[in-house]
């Protein structure tokens, strides 16, 4: 909290910081000149009305004024806290705080299902940097080559971008076709938590169906000629026919 003046005869320095609150203690003092607020909010996809309470409080660890937004909801009691004091309402962050679930499992698809990360893109000319870096040192990087610097970078940033556009058409083909894809996936889920199929079980399926695609294709009549043409010409035939 604020700190209290020093009186006029008091000894010492004056107190950088006031007493110390308990924001959990906040939720349950409505009495004690700390108005919640009513409003409608779209939380985690639901609208409901929520009760919230806006306090710009002296924080000790980062030894300035932060913004602290006290929260009640359906789900529960949440606190967010903000260095941002030009939000025009407390709602925008609110909902911003709850759309994080739906970035960190985005995030978690391009990662681990489809191998977003796995990029194998590096510069011989960048300076190397530690992925555990010393406390306070220094980690700028330098290049002796910025052109080829700037592809590699690039190449990076276009890998994820096509990564990010395979997510969309798997969840495009989920919404479009639920039903054929989960006949064509042939995979067990211990709980279906929604008629839509995940990521996962739409790839599993497309990778099903490329499979058999390819073992349809390896019979085919067209198949069969392009391949004799090929050991026909590997034998020294004049047959021009190139596959």
């Amino acid at each position: 909290m604020t700190p209290p003046k020093k009186k006029q005869n008091q000894r010492g320095r004056r107190k950088k910081y006031g007493k110390k609150l308990k924001l959990k203690t906040l939720f349950d003092s409505k009495a004690k000149g700390h108005a919640f607020e009513k409003t409608r909010a779209n939380i985690y996809d639901k609208d409901e009305t929520i009760h919230y309470l806006i306090l710009d409080l002296l924080c000790k660890p980062v030894k300035s004024k932060l913004r602290f937004i006290l929260v009640e909801t359906s789900r529960g009691r949440i606190v967010l806290m903000t260095s941002d004091f030009n939000l025009d309402a407390a709602v925008t962050a609110i909902q911003l705080c709850c759309r994080r679930v739906t970035i960190e499992t985005l995030f978690d698809t391009l990662k681990n299902t489809l191998g977003g990360m796995h990029y194998h893109f590096w510069s011989l000319y960048l300076s190397p940097a530690s992925r555990r870096p010393k406390k306070e040192k220094d980690q700028n990087q330098s290049s002796s080559n910025l052109t080829e610097t700037k592809n590699t970078l690039a190449a990076i940033e276009k890998f994820v971008n096509v990564q990010l556009l395979v997510v969309g058409m798997l969840q495009l083909i989920a919404k479009q076709f639920p039903k054929e894809v989960k006949k064509k996936a042939h995979c067990w889920l211990r709980t279906v938590s929604s008629n839509t199929p995940s990521e996962f079980v739409t790839r599993t399926a497309l990778a099903n169906m490329l499979k058999n695609n390819l073992n349809g294709f390896a019979k085919s009549w067209i198949t069969h000629l392009i391949q004799k043409m090929q050991k026909t010409r590997k034998n020294g035939s004049k047959n021009k026919f190139v596959a």
